[in-house]
């Protein structure tokens, strides 16, 4: 079990809680973190990248010049790939597919990766409940200034999206809001401290862990 205190919104220790070392407490595996992250910026790719073949181009409807006695070199089409309003060889078109597939075996193991670093650098914030008033920026401010964490970039992570915390952090450059299942691991990465409620984390490892387990079956 990993031990982990909850604090309030004012930055006070209220009670410690035990989190499961399946999840939180085991040793970071790098190889599976960059497999997970390459996956996860490659399917983010839209794809509507698009450029013109030679089939596609306008124009080339009669041969540019007869086939000898020019002294120039044989062309049957302006629309050739050497033409400079030619079509392109090889370019990207939309047909190309991005999706990367990996074991549901592998993404658990990423995310729970992931969050064992962020425990181990005690980067991980509980707090008991992540509730504010009024969608106001001094708001969530003022919350992340009682946590001690002014200068450092802060990730809200919540059970169900709470438009009041949406909006009171979407003017905030450094402090990033979002819903659990809407969450990737480049995020977890990149935030310097990542906040949940008791609620949010308790979410957390029940999903990472019942995921595994039905694997096992």
């Amino acid at each position: 079990m990993v031990n982990i205190s909850v604090l309030n919104l004012k930055g006070e220790k209220k009670e410690k809680i035990a989190l499961d070392s399946y999840v939180f407490g085991i040793e970071p595996n790098n190889p599976v973190i960059f497999d997970v992250v390459t996956a996860t910026r490659r399917m983010a790719t839209q794809g509507t990248h698009k450029v013109k073949t030679k089939d596609e181009v306008a124009g080339g409807g009669r041969k540019p010049w007869k086939q000898k006695g020019t002294g120039r070199a044989r062309h049957g089409s302006i629309r050739s790939p050497q033409w400079r309003t030619g079509g392109v060889v090889f370019g990207p078109t939309t047909e190309k597919n991005y999706q990367v597939k990996l074991n549901k075996k592998v993404w658990n193991l990423g995310y729970r990766s992931v969050l064992s670093q962020k425990c181990k650098e005690n980067a991980l914030i509980v707090v008991d409940k992540m509730k504010i008033a009024e969608p106001k920026t001094r708001k969530i401010v003022a919350v992340i200034k009682n946590l001690g964490y002014t200068d450092k970039k802060i990730l809200i992570l919540s059970k169900k999206f709470n438009p009041i915390l949406s909006l009171a952090t979407s003017n905030v450059p450094l402090i990033e809001y979002e819903e659990i299942n809407q969450c990737n691991i480049i995020q977890i990465m990149h935030a310097d401290y990542v906040v949940l409620d008791k609620e949010s984390v308790m979410e957390v490892q029940n999903k990472l862990m019942n995921k595994t387990k039905e694997n096992n079956k």
